[in-house]
């Protein structure tokens, strides 16, 4: 495996489709598509560690601090202009009476906004967020921060040991009492724990696939049947009950093993499209932040009243679209913002 490689267009097709699973999840209570689409956010943070991992392998000297403001600063624009409309949206009727401003809740309106602003959202400390990406965003932040400082300070320690034992008791601890809610059990937000849970054992996974790559080619086969396996067990998650919640971590990280692994079946098959599958994955973390804020605007136009085909389809299509423009604005604004 070639851990200079930018792009991987299978790992690329599946953070597209996955993120389309959420974006037509969060859909759901207008045309219901899913049972349990959020199951795609597993996959998300397992291929995130694994990112983290693939990260600190091409730059090992690079410090936590300095790693996770570079990670802020890739997404702070979009982040923005995306949050501020949201937040408004979700908040409007709480903030304004009778087209009047309530300056009574204005001063706690301002501080949900600085906490979710500082990705502080889903640390237990507040409560919640307002965009759909904000929660999501702030594990990643948060517990991509000490799963680095770990590899960091102790090397690939932290990969072979340290985090399969964080993750296994973590991810005991969340579902002891079935599927894990919007909830702190003592000093532990479940979802912030989940999510860095799910992060370490993505970037343990990227240790073994990397370690073992030549052993992975030589059994290809094998690897192909299982990945294949876990590609249509996880789908079929998506469509039953949350009981099977514990799956999609497994099925995730097979996945990603599958397309880790250089002459896999999923390698061969998306090299073919490459282009096409690193275009649509280069928009999914905008597609993730904008939906948020495409979802209202379907709704006032009143597309989810068409039939559920239609308003499904031209649902997905702005959100592509707006992803596209988003990635655009930011293409044009960082490099004034940030300009050395």
């Amino acid at each position: 495996m070639n851990t200079t490689e930018s792009k991987n267009p299978a790992i690329e097709f599946f953070r597209f489709a996955f993120i389309g699973v959420i974006v037509l999840w969060h859909f759901n209570n207008i045309v219901p598509i899913f049972q349990c689409g959020d199951f795609a956010v597993d996959f998300f943070f397992i291929l995130a560690g694994a990112m983290l991992y693939r990260s600190y392998l091409v730059h090992p000297g690079q410090e936590p601090v300095k790693y996770t403001f570079k990670r802020i600063r890739r997404i702070i624009i979009e982040w923005v202009l995306t949050l501020i409309p949201v937040f408004i949206i979700k908040f409007r009727d709480w903030l304004f009476i009778n087209g009047h401003l309530n300056t009574k809740n204005l001063f706690e309106y301002l501080l949900k906004f600085i906490h979710e602003l500082l990705f502080l959202g889903q640390t237990g400390l507040y409560h919640g967020t307002s965009n759909y990406a904000s929660w999501f965003i702030s594990v990643l932040i948060i517990g991509g921060f000490i799963l680095y400082a770990a590899l960091f300070y102790f090397k690939d320690k932290s990969a072979v040991l340290l985090f399969p034992v964080f993750s296994l008791l973590s991810l005991v601890f969340v579902f002891s009492d079935g599927f894990p809610g919007w909830e702190v059990r003592g000093c532990f937000d479940l979802q912030l724990l989940k999510g860095t849970a799910e992060m370490a054992l993505g970037a343990t996974t990227y240790h073994i696939a990397e370690r073992y790559q030549h052993r992975l080619n030589l059994r290809h086969h094998l690897v192909d049947l299982i990945s294949i396996c876990a590609i249509v067990l996880m789908v079929a998650l998506l469509f039953n009950d949350r009981e099977f919640a514990p799956y999609s971590i497994l099925f995730s990280t097979l996945i990603i093993v599958g397309c880790l692994t250089d002459n896999s079946l999923i390698i061969k098959v998306f090299n073919k499209t490459r282009k096409l599958w690193i275009t649509l994955g280069g928009i999914s973390f905008e597609m993730l932040l904008i939906h948020g804020l495409v979802k209202p605007a379907v709704s006032f136009a009143g597309i989810g009243t068409l039939s559920p085909v239609i308003s499904t389809a031209l649902y997905f299509l702005l959100v592509i679209a707006s992803a596209f423009g988003l990635k655009w604005i930011n293409g044009k604004l960082s490099p004034i913002i940030f300009s050395k």
